[in-house]
């Protein structure tokens, strides 16, 4: 082998892990455009809830801030 031969081969591999990388960073993008969706429709659904369900909502509230309350209480005793 050659010294041509090897840069040949070297600008083969660097070419390569470039389209990788570039495939790689199209995915991110997709997934993180279909997690921004996902988030913003489960915010919408829980607002369209919270407004339907107000009531319920806040006892739903204060029974687990009771919970919580009364098991971080316990850890200090």
């Amino acid at each position: 082998m050659d010294s041509r031969e090897i840069k040949d081969k070297a600008q083969d591999w660097q070419q390569a892990a470039e389209e990788t990388a570039e495939d790689l960073q199209d995915k991110a993008q997709e997934w993180k455009r279909t997690a921004a969706e996902k988030m913003r429709n489960t915010g919408q659904a829980i607002d369209e809830y919270v407004h339907d369900n107000t009531w319920t909502t806040i006892a739903t509230a204060a029974v687990l801030g009771c919970v919580i309350g009364f098991l971080i209480g316990r850890g200090r005793d």
